[in-house]
């Protein structure tokens, strides 16, 4: 099939496009790994998820832009798109990253503080035992489905 020269000029542009995306979703994965301390098989998923996405981009890729045939120009805008990006903005982006994970981590600590506070209030404040005592009557059965029968 003939694409014509703006057709593959799109195609090439889109394909920078997908190799920055793909670039910034290898950054976030590896922000991800550093943040959290993975260990090596977590590591080996994570890099194992990474390929299968990437193949999953290029192969959809290919068949919506240039109809299911292999062009070597959408590798190449693909790389440098990759090239592009981590030449140009990898650094400022890890570092939104590292501190996106660290706002996210702070704001999970503070809803467990108040969750344990909130617990330990009512721990010392409310009478459990004499609520669950009250509540015990009421969850007797009646004395006429007990197993035996009415006494």
């Amino acid at each position: 099939m003939f694409l014509s020269q703006q057709a593959q000029l799109l195609a090439v542009l889109q394909s920078v496009l997908l190799g920055v995306g793909i670039s910034v979703f290898y950054d976030v994965m590896g922000a991800w790994r550093h943040y959290t301390k993975a260990g090596p098989w977590v590591t080996a998923l994570c890099d194992a998820l990474f390929w299968v996405v990437l193949l999953a981009a290029l192969f959809e890729f290919s068949l919506a832009v240039a109809p299911g045939q292999s062009r070597y120009y959408v590798l190449a805008g693909v790389v440098f798109g990759g090239i592009v990006y981590f030449g140009l903005v990898s650094e400022l982006v890890q570092g939104l990253l590292r501190t996106l994970f660290s706002l996210i981590s702070w704001l999970i600590g503070l809803v467990r503080r108040a969750a344990t506070m909130v617990r330990d209030f009512l721990h010392v404040h409310v009478p459990y035992k004499k609520i669950s005592d009250f509540v015990k009557k009421f969850a007797k059965k009646p004395s006429i489905f007990r197993r035996k029968g009415i006494k």
